[in-house]
């Protein structure tokens, strides 16, 4: 009897996982017990930590998954409990970013590049940014060379996941050609 006691004890305490864990393993069961754990431990640091990085998380999850609108509203989520979160501001201004470029229009295009800019402000180790001005300035102006090449070319010398450098890498490449093409028609 003691010894069942005692392994039913040891197995409790051992069952429980850290916000921190809970966050990056399970954030939507933590962001569902919101409401109830911050009415229990409001004061708790690393309980709006954890809740924060759930937001932060399943943030990306929607952004990579190309669900910007979605992906917005977690990150607003997050800047509820911390307005000045980096990452949660940081994936608001690229969602908006990728929704802008998406539209197309030039005045859309501008917005998008704006949006990818503060991006670039939030996180400035981070690449993907630069990438996507580049994009925007390639579908807005393709004879624009110059300012094209040197945002990949920042995009390159930052952070940049590997399937986004491969990409850069050619694009880069592509329109360093199409503008020793268009020079050479011109001489």
């Amino acid at each position: 009897m003691l010894l069942t006691a005692i392994i039913i004890f040891v197995g409790c305490a051992v069952v429980k996982p850290s916000f921190q864990t809970r966050a990056e393993t399970e954030p939507q069961v933590l962001i569902a017990q919101q409401d109830s754990l911050l009415i229990a431990e409001k004061d708790n640091p690393k309980l709006i930590s954890a809740l924060i990085l759930a937001h932060v998380h399943l943030g990306e999850i929607a952004y990579n998954n190309q669900s910007y609108t979605k992906a917005i509203d977690f990150y607003q989520n997050a800047l509820k409990l911390d307005a000045r979160s980096k990452p949660a501001l940081y994936g608001i201004s690229m969602s908006k970013g990728h929704l802008l470029y998406k539209k197309g229009s030039s005045a859309a295009l501008w917005d998008a590049i704006e949006q990818f800019g503060k991006s670039a402000v939030y996180l400035p180790e981070k690449g993907e940014p630069h990438y996507w001005m580049a994009k925007a300035y390639e579908k807005k102006d393709d004879g624009d060379f110059e300012l094209i090449i040197e945002a990949y070319n920042v995009a390159l010398s930052k952070e940049l996941p590997d399937d986004l450098i491969k990409k850069a890498t050619e694009s880069r490449a592509e329109i360093q050609k199409a503008k020793t093409t268009f020079e050479s028609f011109w001489k």
